[in-house]
């Protein structure tokens, strides 16, 4: 089915309320299209920019998310209400779910380039186009899935006194287009291993759940458990899990609030408990030697410190201890404040670890590495991607087979946000099968919105506003997705997501963005990259160390964009700069190659 039609509706946002222009959008056409296959309406809109209170010679600026002016026009007539033709187009894509009362969708559109428009002084940023369609196609039907997931602890295969019912196991769903709708209180995972989906059932086919293969160690094969189970029709009851559950796996993750220089941050180090039997052992985080760490203001400070390593004892994880929700955890808390000398675009370092007694049935995930990047002046909604890559274009190796993203929310409204999910929409080059969750703040059941589209639901999370309780009003979610095969060089891998806080309009996170390079052109930019600058602070000199040997200049900036020093070296390893004429303070020294790249960070001076 298709429509098209010609309608206005405007989106109105300000920066500044005394500007002299207010730049709003319209929409000039819409064609949505059903399809009655998955169950999902794709909308493309068309609008352009409107200026109301314009004048003769107003420039209108069209920019991207890279910072490029892609459009520019001047209002040549004088029209007070001017309309720059440069026509945005917007795409999305929506599960039946979105339709209102089954009469009318109510969606929206993010333009596919334009980041932010300007005239004058005013500014739009991440223009929303609104859509509103009244509906010419009925609605898929949804039938629900059901059973109970829980610890056979006889052995007899049914459900009775003495068997404990697994919390917070949602199965896997196989098949042709599953959802949980985040408007159903009963659709979102398992509660007191009950669980409840709700399934298309227009174009059912084969449908199959399962088990999450992530407990495969914990529940090995017996008489009683029925790995999965496949079926052609709706509704089906009783589809429940009876398991045998032995020995224990633990494993390590974490979370962390956005690191800025010389500001302190929290870093929430985590041991997990996957298994049944009751462990007991020691979480280990050997810090960056960039970061101090202060236990007086630590929520869960360490138990000891042994050198550049924090200690903690744990004893009796038992995930299903007292009924305490799956997986259980030992959760450490502390804070760190990051040195002066780290710059934008740095990055800490941290090794986490246990240390359990034999027996562990996967070992593996008992160790992590990671790395925490340093960024400065955020939005507390904000995502990030590891690895990073190189420079703005985020290059990494074409061998790079994954990609890990981390989306940050918080509330900082005046009052807690009882409902929270978030949507990310994944671009055509990353794997949508390959998505597997690492880890999560609250309680979350993610879901598949269409083939692409992936929903990360916080149903009753009741998360505080920052005002009440600044270090409960965050939380995030962090998974990992496979780059398909045999991308071309150049591909480019961009990400966001739109964060929705009960009925609030969405708050639209930044831009990731990767993109694949050939070895040898990730490998000089990485070269210079890796670069050390010592004594800092200074007094007296600073040697600047290089990886390999460059052509190139060597500037120092003060704070107000003054050149202090500029000195064109050839075929130098090291660089030592006398600083003593030098009055103390910070500087930017910048370093730019003859092949075009470049490198900049903070120099102290006292």
């Amino acid at each position: 089915m298709k429509t098209l039609l010609t309608f206005f509706v405007c989106t109105i946002i300000f920066t500044n309320a005394n500007t002299q222009t207010n730049i709003s959008l319209m929409t000039i056409g819409t064609s949505i299209n059903h399809n009655d296959n998955d169950c999902s309406v794709n909308i493309n809109a068309n609008a352009v920019a409107l200026i109301s209170n314009s004048s003769l010679n107003d420039e209108a600026k069209f920019i991207d998310f890279n910072g490029q002016v892609i459009y520019t026009e001047i209002n040549s007539t004088g029209a007070v209400n001017w309309q720059p033709n440069f026509v945005m187009t917007g795409f999305n894509v929506q599960s039946d779910y979105n339709c209102v009362n089954g009469n009318m969708l109510n969606s929206f559109a993010m333009p596919n380039d334009v980041y932010k428009i300007i005239c004058e002084q005013d500014t739009m940023y991440n223009p929303i186009i609104l859509v509103q369609e009244p509906l010419n196609f009925t609605p898929c039907v949804y039938k629900s899935v059901e059973g109970f997931i829980y610890v056979d602890n006889n052995g007899d295969c049914i459900n009775n006194s003495g068997d404990v019912g697994i919390t917070y196991i949602t199965p896997v769903i196989n098949g042709n287009y599953i959802y949980d709708p985040f408007q159903n209180p009963f659709s979102n995972g398992n509660a007191n291993g009950n669980y409840k989906f709700f399934v298309q059932e227009n174009h059912l086919i084969d449908y199959t759940v399962s088990i999450p293969s992530i407990y495969a160690f914990v529940f090995p094969a017996s008489p009683c458990f029925q790995t999965s189970y496949s079926f052609t029709n709706l509704p089906q009851t009783g589809v429940d899990f009876p398991l045998q559950c032995a020995d224990f796996d633990t494993h390590v993750q974490y979370y962390s609030t956005p690191a800025r220089p010389a500001i302190p941050f929290t870093l929430s180090p985590r041991v997990f408990n996957i298994g049944c039997d009751a462990v007991s052992g020691t979480l280990k985080l050997k810090l960056d030697q960039n970061v101090t760490y202060n236990s007086t203001l630590s929520s869960h400070p360490a138990d000891y410190i042994n050198g550049d390593t924090l200690v903690w004892n744990f004893t009796n994880l038992n995930n299903l201890a007292n009924n305490t929700p799956y997986f259980d955890q030992f959760l450490g808390g502390i804070h760190l404040t990051p040195s002066l000398s780290v710059n934008i675009g740095d990055t800490l370092w941290f090794d986490l670890s246990t240390s359990v007694a034999t027996g562990d049935v996967n070992p593996a995930n008992n160790h992590l590495h990671f790395g925490i990047p340093i960024v400065n002046s955020f939005d507390p909604n904000i995502k990030e991607v590891s690895p990073k890559g190189v420079g703005i274009e985020g290059l990494i190796p074409m061998e790079t087979e994954a990609l890990t993203y981390t989306i940050h929310f918080q509330n900082t409204g005046t009052a807690e946000a009882i409902n929270i999910f978030v949507l990310d929409t994944l671009t055509a080059s990353i794997d949508p099968k390959s998505l597997q969750i690492l880890a999560n703040s609250h309680n979350m059941t993610p879901t598949w919105i269409n083939d692409s589209v992936v929903k990360f639901n916080f149903p009753n999370i009741h998360l505080a506003d920052s005002s009440s309780n600044e270090p409960e009003s965050h939380g995030f979610v962090r998974f990992k997705v496979n780059l398909k095969d045999n991308l071309p060089i150049g591909t480019i891998i961009k990400n966001k997501a739109a964060i929705y806080f009960d009925t609030n309009e969405p708050v639209i996170t930044n831009f990731t963005t990767n993109k694949l390079a050939n070895d040898l052109s990730v490998s000089k930019i990485e070269k210079l990259n890796d670069i050390s600058v010592f004594p800092n602070p200074a007094k007296d000199y600073v040697i600047i160390r290089f990886f390999e040997q460059i052509n190139g200049t060597i500037e120092l900036f003060d704070l107000t964009g003054k050149n202090v020093y500029t000195e064109e070296v050839k075929q130098i390893s090291q660089k030592q700069i006398d600083v003593k004429q030098l009055q103390n303070g910070v500087y930017i020294y910048q370093i730019k190659a003859n092949n075009g790249q470049r490198k900049s960070g903070k120099l102290i001076i006292n």
